[in-house]
């Protein structure tokens, strides 16, 4: 008994040696594909040698002998499946497959003739078996073709071999084939259900990898977003503080223009907070979806001189502004919580990036059903090397390191004119400006 065991064992071992495939085969499903591929070439080939070939042996070697031909086929077909198990091993399931379905069908269409005996019943026998199993990881059309021939085969033999009906030859070789084509299907399905999983797997991974890079992306801008805030809040609460410690200390002793010079400079600053609050408020919202548009009539016109007075009376007073605007109508329908951000924060980074008294322009005009708004200035421009980056958060480009902000407000602005539905482009030459034109669609109030 236990030498039986060792026997099995020992057979079980050489069984799975010769179907274990290459190395190199990585993916689960080919694995089980080609074991199971490998295998089968085996078991057939085995099938062939025990049932075809070994009781006819000694006639096999006479060429006189009506088995010769059938023999001499099923020793080449055996070694075709040794070998395409073997071959199989190292990926190529698909070739081998189409080369022993193809052999086996050559087979049947030479060698099945009435006028050679009824042989052929026995050689279709195991001929039909080996044929349906081998195209199993074929294209299910490649196998029902193969019924259709084998089918119509099957009944020209019985209409040319009056000794055998069709009615005998469908319950012995063409029951093979109804029983194999639906083993064929199960198989075919099954390999299906396991390329499936396969995707849908892949699918996960990538989707939990996105997740990933997203939460580490978030992560890393939350990381920057503290570290810009905490640094852009320190520079205005020190002015800030050193601001009204001077007027608290100092106020009797200095000139009325100089306490209006400080209490400007704290409203300035404590103004720049509460834009960064702002911007960073508005940024989470937009990110979080949670922002639909609301459009009603304001006076484009007053909000933009009020806007460019801001700028010439207290952020920059140092610079030539120039607003023209051609509208004919004061009040447009337009959604200000999204507007009023896109020009600030382009006006804000043309002064920023401005020599001192340099000019910056601002237009705003409407074309059909789109409202134009431009803003030109002749600062230090945008080096070419970092246009492709300037709407990235943070981003700060390397020719204006000193300029101050949080590397935000284009990311604003790109956000925003997304929102809205319209279109940014810009033009900028390294040393003699830069010029942002956005496009905003319309809407009746």
């Amino acid at each position: 008994m236990a030498a039986s065991l060792q026997w099995v064992q020992s057979l079980r071992t050489v069984f799975q040696a010769a179907t274990e495939p290459h190395p190199s085969i990585k993916s689960p499903t080919e694995i089980h594909s080609i074991r199971l591929f490998a295998a089968l070439m085996l078991v057939l080939a085995l099938l062939i040698v025990v049932f075809t070939i070994i009781p006819f042996l000694p006639e096999f070697f006479s060429p006189d002998s009506e088995w010769f031909g059938p023999d001499l086929l099923a020793t080449g077909i055996v070694v075709l499946l040794v070998t395409s198990s073997w071959w199989s091993r190292r990926g190529h399931v698909q070739v081998t497959n189409y080369l022993v379905s193809s052999t086996f069908l050559l087979a049947i269409v030479v060698f099945a003739y009435p006028d050679m005996g009824l042989w052929e019943l026995n050689f279709i026998n195991w001929a039909v078996l080996p044929l349906m199993l081998a195209s199993m990881f074929a294209p299910l059309a490649f196998s029902a073709l193969l019924l259709f021939f084998l089918t119509l085969g099957s009944a020209l033999i019985a209409y040319l071999t009056p000794e055998a009906s069709f009615i005998e030859i469908a319950t012995g070789p063409l029951a093979f084939v109804i029983v194999t084509f639906a083993l064929q299907v199960v198989a075919v399905l099954y390999f299906r259900r396991l390329a499936a999983e396969r995707a849908s797997q892949e699918v996960e991974t990538e989707r939990l990898r996105m997740a990933l890079e997203n939460e580490r992306e978030i992560n890393h801008l939350k990381d920057h977003l503290m570290a810009t805030i905490s640094h852009e809040f320190k520079t205005p609460l020190a002015a800030i503080y050193t601001a009204s410690e001077m007027i608290e200390n100092y106020n009797d002793r200095l000139p009325a223009e100089r306490r209006m010079e400080l209490l400007h400079r704290i409203q300035s600053q404590v103004n720049g907070l509460s834009d960064l609050v702002s911007e960073v408020a508005l940024m989470r919202r937009m990110q979080g979806g949670t922002f639909p548009l609301e459009r009603q009539m304001h006076n484009l016109r007053a909000f933009c001189e009020e806007l460019v007075r801001d700028y010439e009376t207290f952020n920059a007073p140092d610079h030539d502004y120039t607003l023209n605007y051609t509208l004919s109508d004061d009040e447009v329908c337009v959604d200000m919580r999204l507007l009023r951000p896109i020009v600030g924060n382009l006006l804000s980074n043309a002064v920023k990036y401005s020599r001192s008294g340099s000019p910056i322009r601002l237009e705003m005009s409407r074309v059909d059903h789109w409202l134009l708004v431009t803003v030109e200035d002749q600062g230090v421009g945008i080096k070419l090397t970092d246009q492709t980056r300037i709407f990235e958060p943070f981003f700060r480009g390397e020719n204006a390191p000193l300029a101050t902000g949080t590397g935000l407000g284009l990311k604003i602005v790109q956000d925003c004119v997304a929102l809205y539905g319209g279109e940014i482009n810009f033009t900028s030459q390294e040393g003699i400006g830069t010029r942002f034109a956005v496009r905003l669609p319309l809407s009746a109030a």
